[in-house]
């Protein structure tokens, strides 16, 4: 389709995270969710006078508390299935 571009995203990881994120309600609430998500957990960019931060790496969420992800807005079986992690086939 001409003129269509595909959203692209620094990793595979942040790609998932982001569609997990915009499935919790709505794409508004899901960008809401991964910049709240930035700002506790990602790395500080230093802008100037503007505050960035950088979209965190699989190494800095690896042993974030469920309910610290349920405190900024993720739902119930997202926060379980982070507490899961990674399953064996």
């Amino acid at each position: 389709m001409r003129g269509l571009k595909p959203p692209r995203f620094a990793s595979v990881f942040e790609g998932l995270v982001n569609g997990v994120a915009c499935r919790q309600l709505s794409l508004d609430v899901g960008v809401h969710l991964l910049n709240r998500l930035s700002v506790a957990y990602g790395r500080r960019v230093d802008a100037g006078r503007d505050e960035l931060h950088a979209f965190p790496a699989p190494s800095d969420l690896a042993a974030v508390d469920p309910a610290d992800l349920k405190r900024l807005g993720f739902s119930r079986p997202v926060c379980t299935a982070s507490a899961a992690g990674p399953r064996s086939t």
